[in-house]
């Protein structure tokens, strides 16, 4: 079992129109309990959450059963990748190639946010049916946006003169890690994918980082069928679960 707290989302919730919170579980002693019922009535920033989700190891049994008997839904299962990039690693021959990429400009960001809201299917708001596929598009567009203002790494590559694929990444230099956290590739230029990996994955290693890590969802086989071509390894499974408070709805 875990302990569990309640927190705003780190996120803007406004795209999904619902009042928004994340929970986190932290190991506690065997026989204690969660209050899975006393998070969905606890005030956060002033006021009740319309929405509560947050992610548990797949191992925890006991834990994921508890949040289902509260009311949990199950709305995605992911995993953790990462990849050691060490002096050995070298992409596939098929993919050794690489790509001119470069720092995404300001005025190219609108062009990934396209490409962010265009093109993902998988992802907790994107595999959950309480939201529309425009509220899901208008948090991808927002995702983007945010992550750049708070300075996350965002990369393209061009093709006929426009942005045809982007990787957003965080680096912690304290331990030499990468985190990829949103990439893709325009579909009218998918030949480039496993170049553009590769070459941002180089990149990345030019840079000091020794691992990498991304979070996929498990019902995205091709994109799992690529890291794995990669060489990454899954470290953990996860599962998304989401409260939603009675009468809510996304507006």
């Amino acid at each position: 079992m875990n302990a569990l707290s309640i927190s705003a989302t780190p996120w803007d919730e406004r795209p999904l129109g619902l009042r928004t919170a994340e929970f986190k579980h932290a190991p506690i002693e065997p026989g204690q309990k969660c209050d899975w019922l006393g998070i969905q009535n606890t005030e956060v920033a002033g006021r009740l959450p319309d929405v509560i989700y947050g992610r548990l190891p797949a191992d925890d049994i006991e834990a994921l059963a508890a949040a289902q008997h509260a009311g949990f839904h199950f709305v995605e299962c992911s995993m953790d990748l990462a990849l050691k990039l060490n002096n050995a690693w070298s992409p596939p021959k098929y993919a050794s190639k690489p790509l001119s990429i470069e720092p995404a400009k300001s005025a190219d960001i609108e062009a990934v946010e396209e490409l962010a809201a265009s093109m993902f299917e998988y992802g907790r708001f994107a595999e959950d049916p309480v939201f529309a596929r425009e509220k899901v598009a208008l948090r991808q567009r927002s995702m983007v946006r945010d992550l750049h203002k708070q300075g996350a790494s965002v990369h393209i590559t061009r093709a006929n003169g426009q942005v045809a694929g982007f990787m957003i990444s965080k680096r912690d230099t304290a331990v030499a890690t990468s985190q990829l956290i949103l990439g893709g590739v325009d579909p009218n230029f998918r030949m480039l994918t496993y170049r553009f990996w590769a070459t941002c994955l180089e990149s990345q290693r030019s840079t000091g980082s020794t691992l990498v890590t991304t979070r996929v969802s498990a019902a995205n086989v091709p994109v799992l069928n690529l890291y794995s071509a990669f060489g990454f390894s899954v470290t953990s499974t996860l599962w998304g679960v989401r409260w939603l408070r009675r009468g809510a709805k996304s507006e």
